[in-house]
């Protein structure tokens, strides 16, 4: 008879790994942040547009990096009541926190802005 670890299994194994993915794609971007010299504080006035690195794939990658790692803790912890806490987050971020974000950088950017938010998706 084998030994059946209890965090062991192909759905675990998934929640595991979406879960290092999101926090990786967390990470990157915001050592990509910081590499360009911006604050990492929210509503902190950046000093530089950042579009490379994670920022080439979506205008909000820390907001994309919470959502899957939010999605692996579902899956790892075995939790449905994570993923409705994932949808929640990810709807008050799209509703509140990005579009003020966005008028921020629009503000301090101007045409930069516009034309990377043109060019950018917004998650994914």
């Amino acid at each position: 008879m084998a030994l059946q670890l209890p965090w062991a299994g192909p759905p675990l194994l998934a929640g595991a790994a979406l879960m290092l993915l999101g926090a990786g794609w967390l990470v990157w971007a915001a050592w990509s942040l910081k590499r360009a010299g911006n604050p990492l504080r929210h509503g902190a006035r950046p000093a530089v547009l950042v579009d490379s690195g994670p920022y080439r794939i979506s205008r909000h990658p820390m907001v994309l990096g919470g959502a899957v790692l939010l999605l692996g803790a579902a899956q790892l912890l075995r939790q449905p009541a994570l993923l409705l806490l994932d949808a929640v987050w990810l709807l008050a971020m799209l509703r509140w926190v990005i579009p003020a974000e966005e008028a921020r950088l629009a503000q301090a950017f101007g045409g930069w802005w516009r034309d990377y938010a043109q060019a950018t998706r917004r998650i994914v």
